[in-house]
């Protein structure tokens, strides 16, 4: 899935990919870009993404339609994020609000705020293996586990004992729900064990963080900087840092990886992962013994990519 910031969503086929597989029915929220994007894990056809109108919407991309279209916050969406048995999702927003949304019936379950003061937003949102908790990184420098099944409180759920030194701008947990990576505006990457709460590792880095995924097994996190043409992968056990690709005429705009494999392929094995450019491609490419080995190119939006999201089926 593609997402622009004149709020269209395309889908790209990988069998084909030169086919555009789906035109969501035209613009999304309200014609304003689209921020972020997930697939449902459960429903095969179903999209969920935020944009600058606050709202949140759920398209079929079978039939191309709205299902539901929820707005709620106050200000502009800044991030979604779905559970792993696809029946809840949250949103977060740049008027400091998280929501958690029953993603049947679209109803509100639960509010969050992470400050009363004015000007502290959640900068990341992420579930847990179980569901049960909501990671919430706020610009107060605050990252806490939110209970997804207590009405307003954290309840006992664990907290960083030492947390980050700068506001996090990025949180991504791998595909068994036991790490959490963040990016921090003081250039910082880190890896977070989700169940203890302890850092895994700290590095940082030349330029700010700007995305990346976990690949193979979760023991590799691959990610990106600002204005950079560089594919960099960290290894947690060692935390040495190497070059994954150079794209070298355009700069990077967002990462992608099937999520299938993801879950259980190593990077010895062929692992789609893909990546968008500054040039408006999209670049379907596969991990292959560390490197990355360029499969295809997806043309088609006429403005910037500013989101990306893979289906776990592997097929779009």
């Amino acid at each position: 899935a593609l997402g622009a910031s004149d709020g269209r969503i395309q889908l790209r086929s990988v069998v084909r990919p030169t086919e555009v597989v789906k035109e969501l029915g035209g613009r999304r929220h309200s014609g304003a870009p689209v921020r972020d994007m997930v697939f449902s894990p459960t429903v095969e056809t179903l999209l969920m993404s935020c944009g600058d109108d606050g709202s949140a919407v759920f398209s079929d991309f079978g039939t191309g339609e709205v299902v539901m279209a929820m707005k709620e916050h106050g200000d502009y969406g800044t991030g979604i994020c779905s559970n792993r048995n696809g029946t809840s999702f949250a949103t977060r927003s740049a008027d400091g609000s998280v929501i958690l949304w029953d993603s049947v019936t679209g109803s509100v379950r639960h509010r969050h705020r992470v400050s009363d003061k004015k000007l502290v937003t959640a900068t990341a949102i992420c579930f847990n293996e179980t569901g049960r908790m909501l990671a919430v990184a706020g610009n107060d420098l605050s990252l806490n586990f939110v209970s997804t099944t207590q009405e307003g409180g954290s309840g006992g759920d664990p907290r960083l004992s030492q947390g980050p030194t700068a506001p996090i701008t990025f949180m991504r947990i791998d595909a068994k729900g036991t790490k959490a990576a963040t990016f921090s505006t003081n250039l910082h990457l880190n890896v977070w064990d989700c169940n203890s709460a302890a850092e895994l590792v700290a590095l940082r880095c030349q330029k700010q963080p700007m995305g990346g995924v976990f690949a193979s097994d979760g023991n590799i996190f691959i990610f990106f900087e600002q204005d950079s043409c560089s594919l960099q992968g960290v290894e947690l056990a060692t935390h040495e840092v190497s070059q994954v690709h150079n794209f070298v005429s355009a700069h990077i705009t967002a990462v992608a990886i099937e999520k299938a494999s993801a879950t259980g392929a190593s990077l010895e094995k062929s692992s789609p992962l893909f990546v968008a450019l500054s040039d408006n491609t999209i670049q379907v490419t596969a991990l292959c013994g560390g490197a990355l080995q360029c499969l295809a190119t997806l043309k088609g939006h006429t403005g910037s990519i500013t989101a990306l999201a893979d289906a776990s089926a592997g097929t779009s």
